[in-house]
């Protein structure tokens, strides 16, 4: 049914990429709030285990950052209004925890930036 809609196994792969890592980021994030942890480090916590999420189930580089960057923005933003952190505290603290990892992956400056700019957007 997928095909005769005209979509791929590219962009069926990409929405099991998106899934796996918004629940390990959901999930990742939960823990660390229950645990007590900082606002980093719950967006943190987010971070990476949505980007393993999106490497386990295949995700390229591409894909992974924006798991990461997504995961991150709501992390940053749910722990942010629980902790009464400011927009501008939840923005930075989200684009902070990802430009770290995405550095640490390897990605470009460009890729860098693009992605603590998604992450931004959907910590604000």
């Amino acid at each position: 049914a997928a095909t005769r809609k005209g979509a791929g196994p590219q962009q069926v792969a990409v929405v099991v990429v998106r899934i796996a890592a918004m629940t390990a980021g959901q999930v990742a994030a939960h823990a660390a709030g229950a645990a007590g942890k900082s606002h980093l480090g719950v967006v943190g916590a987010a971070c990476q285990a949505s980007a393993s999420g999106a490497k386990t189930v295949g995700g390229n580089l591409q894909q992974v950052l924006e798991a990461a960057a997504e995961a991150s923005g709501r992390a940053a933003a749910v722990a942010g209004w629980t902790q009464g952190k400011s927009h501008v505290e939840v923005a930075e603290v989200a684009v902070q925890a990802v430009a770290k990892f995405a550095e640490e992956l390897g990605a470009d400056p460009q890729q860098v930036l693009e992605c603590t700019a998604a992450t931004a957007g959907r910590a604000a």
